[in-house]
């Protein structure tokens, strides 16, 4: 017997197959499901959370099962998805919350079109299976393309947490087989070229808690390149909301993210790039001395 699909039940019952579809992406990019989760999303009662469960059983019998023992629904190695949510809506969704418009077609309020940016594709398989680690707080073995070098051993990862700059999907993590002093280190996921759980839980010096440069917060102070015409310099002001005739910017930020920031806006430090930098970074001795560059 096929199995239904999503446009299937959305077809027959609206309301149920947006319920399905969050049990569907919640079990499978966290590992697990409560009748909370369904209650707290929903808002309807633990019988009326018992009822869905029952639906979704019926239209996706294998892919998950109840455990006594933890008290919860959990993911099945013969999970097949109900819908298919693509890889970035998944990640959007996890840092801000389920959102049913992503999953249905032709509900934006205006005409929206994406423009010439090209999205680095990320493989479902591998987010979920570094999304879970995230949540159930698990270790795992991955080999990583890295930009810095070439090579692509296998790597021992404690995953963190995940965070967008704008283009990239990236998580923090702790690398435990590091030939560097530096631990803890920005990866791309779609750089991940395998992964594999674990059932190592992560050790408590390997958290956030312990991540210097997460916890830091350091000032950047950058200022428009000195070398631009004054035509540049103005598109430069209004690109980055800076008030006329003002040079300098200051912010502030995680020690973590500074060098994500720093080639995002084009900033020359160390005498590199100067000629095609928009800003000069004004403290890189003091970032340098602490370990932010």
């Amino acid at each position: 017997m096929s199995l239904k699909t999503f446009t299937e039940v959305l077809n027959g019952d609206h309301e149920l197959a947006i319920r399905l579809a969050f049990i569907d992406f919640k079990s499978f990019y966290t590992g697990s499901l409560s009748r909370t989760d369904l209650v707290n999303e929903f808002s309807v009662s633990e019988i009326t959370a018992t009822r869905i469960l029952s639906e979704y059983k019926k239209v996706r019998p294998k892919n998950i099962t109840y455990s006594n023992k933890e008290k919860k629904f959990l993911l099945e190695k013969s999970f097949v998805p109900l819908i298919d949510i693509h890889a970035e809506d998944a990640l959007s969704m996890l840092a801000t919350g389920f959102d049913k418009n992503k999953l249905l077609r032709g509900r934006k309020i205006i005409r929206y079109e994406r423009i010439g940016l090209h999205q680095p594709l990320l493989n479902r398989d591998s987010i979920a299976t570094i999304t879970r680690s995230i949540y159930n707080k698990k270790n795992i073995k991955c080999r990583y393309y890295s930009a810095a070098n070439a090579d692509k051993s296998e790597r021992v990862l404690s995953p963190l947490v995940i965070m967008f700059d704008g283009r990239n999907w990236i998580f923090r993590a702790h690398h435990e087989n590091s030939n560097t002093l530096i631990k803890f280190k920005n990866f791309n996921f779609s750089r991940v070229i395998d992964v594999t759980e674990t059932e190592c839980d992560i050790d408590r010096e390997h958290s956030l808690e312990y991540d210097e440069l997460w916890n830091k917060f350091l000032p950047l102070e950058l200022e428009i390149n000195a070398s631009l015409n004054e035509t540049l310099k103005n598109e430069v002001r209004r690109d980055f909301s800076i008030p006329d005739e003002e040079n300098k910017v200051l912010l502030t930020e995680r020690a973590a993210f500074i060098w994500i920031i720093l080639n995002q806006w084009a900033v020359s430090y160390c005498d590199n790039n100067i000629t095609s930098a928009k800003f000069i970074l004004k403290n890189a001795d003091m970032l340098k001395n602490q370990g932010a560059i």
